[in-house]
């Protein structure tokens, strides 16, 4: 369904790619809890489902952008990826070094850490505001320039956010 996104807003089938961007994100938002509740949850799953989602989110960005009568959309379309990049390292050094540390931080000291397949401080950009901004996407090529640099903003606070986050519980992170 995400790829049909991609695919329809690239031959500027708008309305279809919204549609399948809806319907790729109640799949999304579903699998994880049918997984838990039929006891199949896995890493694999887990692992799968991000690799799947970041390609996403790559792919449909670029097809709404080739599909802009103006190049210069390539600019911001870049710099919404390139926060992506950023963001991407902010949580998955984090959780990469939270899994060494072995820490399962479900107190409420720590509570701004998102546990689902693997640990990640929360951000600001999370699924609620990139299917939102996808959607906006879908539906209003005009102000594609706007919408991107509103993604890659908010992208960008999320990736100070954890940065701040390290910071401040360096003492979990840190841990010998």
């Amino acid at each position: 369904l995400g790829c049909g996104t991609a695919v329809a807003l690239f031959f500027g089938h708008r309305l279809i790619g919204f549609g399948l961007w809806i319907g790729s994100r109640i799949c999304d938002g579903l699998d994880g809890s049918i997984a838990r509740f039929n006891k199949r949850q896995s890493n694999l799953g887990g692992y799968l489902d991000l690799l799947l989602d970041v390609t996403l989110y790559t792919l449909i960005p670029l097809a709404a952008a080739a599909a802009h009568s103006d190049t210069r959309i390539y600019w911001w379309v870049a710099l919404l990826l390139g926060s992506y990049y950023i963001n991407v390292v902010s949580w998955l050094a984090l959780s990469v070094l939270l899994e060494k540390q072995q820490q399962r931080v479900r107190d409420a000291k720590h509570s701004n850490i998102q546990l689902t397949s693997i640990q990640m401080p929360v951000g600001v950009m999370e699924g609620t505001e990139t299917l939102i901004l996808y959607a906006l996407i879908c539906l209003l090529p005009h102000y594609l320039a706007l919408l991107f640099i509103i993604g890659a903003t908010l992208t960008f606070l999320g990736a100070i956010q954890r940065l701040w986050w390290a910071i401040r519980y360096r003492s979990v992170i840190n841990r010998s």
